[in-house]
């Protein structure tokens, strides 16, 4: 069997993941330019320049290079989060070098913000911040970020808000673009020798991604609601975890995220999908930042059936804190966090945010063979210890979205 191996170049700031099991070269540049980073009142900045790097709109023809870039037969996006963002390119192997040079050029390149760029991003932003509230799921997920980490930057609106988009002008995203795009992270994943001696060539003038000072981490508000029209109500029911340098509370997270949700067989898809049918399916997510992170339970349920979920959810975490974690459920559940890192082997998208996320927060990446080993060892124990020390009542807390009292 073929396995991956990773390459890092300190002097260049380069990680190459050589992958055989891959058909296609990726490319990625990174920055500590997430939205933790945004001005105070001008929330949105870091959303904002990411759609204006992605286009080009720093060029004089802002839909020049996706349109260029998709001639070549090589796909590009972006993207941004709470620590940093990142633009990355897919196409074929040839074209590994090409790929990589260009999206360092454009990244590290300083022209001038372009004022009707602004407008036109400005106008698409705010479609992208509709099409998130009306997406129930999306809404009490931002709603939930601000009581798991209140008054911290943690805790904003990535999208930022009217008021603050409102703020926001040609000068601050320059700015922005002068201090936090000084220093790139390049990852690549390649399937070939070959194919990475083609980036290794490449000319790379950049500083090492700055460190960055902890995130606020005061305690968390343990109930927030925000009312409206929808009908039914949005629930997460989240829990503040452990951040991206410990691997092995990542790798428990992952499995006690898929013993709980998403799938038939968790133990709340059991309960409140096919028994009771209070929710269409209960969904978990797990993010790890770089100082902190969250395990989150969502579904959507009529406004009667809140309490029944919200209390089926805490039985649930009470059972896995008194040591009785399902043996067969827990063997499945590993399987299946096996299956979907093996299904995203097969996709370069993942592969570079799997290599580059660590990365770009200081922590030694892991190969994906590597976490599936971790997966596989995980024990009954681990899983009992993990909700004892992260999945506790001061811990968590509980957004509402819908037909609520705010």
């Amino acid at each position: 069997m073929q396995h991956p191996t990773i390459h890092w170049d300190a002097k260049k700031n380069l990680l190459i993941c050589i992958d055989p099991r891959v058909s296609l070269a990726a490319a990625s540049v990174w920055f500590r330019a997430g939205s933790r980073f945004d001005a105070q009142c001008k929330e949105g900045v870091a959303h904002l320049f990411e759609h204006l790097l992605l286009r080009g709109a720093v060029a004089k023809d802002p839909n020049a290079y996706l349109i260029e870039q998709e001639a070549r037969g090589v796909v590009g996006s972006a993207y941004v989060n709470y620590e940093t963002s990142y633009t990355f390119s897919i196409g074929a192997v040839a074209d590994a070098g090409a790929m990589t040079r260009t999206l360092l050029e454009r990244s590290l390149d300083r022209t001038e913000v372009s004022s009707t760029a602004l407008r036109t991003e400005l106008q698409a932003v705010r479609g992208e911040i509709r099409e998130a509230h009306n997406d129930a799921i999306s809404e009490v997920r931002i709603l939930s970020n601000t009581a798991v980490w209140p008054e911290s930057e943690l805790g904003r609106n990535l999208y930022g808000t009217p008021e603050s988009l409102a703020k926001i002008r040609v000068a601050d995203l320059q700015q922005f673009w002068n201090d936090r795009y000084q220093a790139a992270l390049t990852v690549c994943v390649v399937p070939t020798e070959e194919a990475a001696q083609q980036i290794r060539r490449i000319s790379m003038k950049t500083a090492a991604l700055p460190e960055v000072a902890p995130a606020v981490l005061r305690p968390v508000i343990s109930e927030v609601a925000q009312a409206s029209d929808r009908e039914g109500v949005a629930l997460c029911v989240a829990y503040r975890v452990s951040g991206q340098s410990d691997w092995k509370s990542h790798a428990v997270a992952a499995v006690v995220r898929d013993y709980l949700t998403n799938f038939w067989s968790s133990r709340l898809n059991q309960e409140l999908r096919s028994k009771k049918a209070y929710a269409y399916w209960v969904r978990g997510e797990t993010t790890h930042l770089a100082d902190t992170g969250v395990l989150r339970i969502l579904l959507e349920t009529d406004a009667a059936n809140v309490s029944r979920c919200r209390k089926r959810i805490a039985q649930e975490i009470d059972t896995l804190r008194a040591g009785k974690c399902d043996a067969a459920l827990l063997r499945t559940c590993k399987k299946m966090v096996v299956l979907a890192q093996q299904r995203a082997l097969s996709d370069p998208e993942e592969l570079l945010w799997w290599y580059g996320w660590p990365t770009a927060l200081g922590v030694k990446p892991m190969t994906t063979d590597a976490w599936v080993e971790l997966v596989q060892s995980i024990t009954a124990r681990d899983v009992t210890k993990f909700a004892n020390t992260w999945l506790q009542p001061e811990q968590c807390t509980v957004a509402l979205v819908g037909a609520v009292q705010a």
